[in-house]
């Protein structure tokens, strides 16, 4: 089932992953990033699961 809207994504340990827009289950829109141990590594906009550059 395919998932668009905001939404939470998280590591096997619980910290969390990922929190922004989704579209067909795939992050695109506002977003932001996270490492395994809870920093953040971007924020910004995704376009297809992978930061955009502008």
């Amino acid at each position: 089932m395919e998932f668009t809207g905001f939404g939470k994504e998280y590591y096997e340990n619980d910290n969390l992953k990922y929190e922004g827009e989704y579209s067909c289950s795939v992050w695109n829109g506002k977003g932001k990033y996270y490492d395994e141990v809870g920093d953040l590594l971007y924020e910004g906009f995704f376009e297809n699961g992978i930061p955009a550059q502008k």
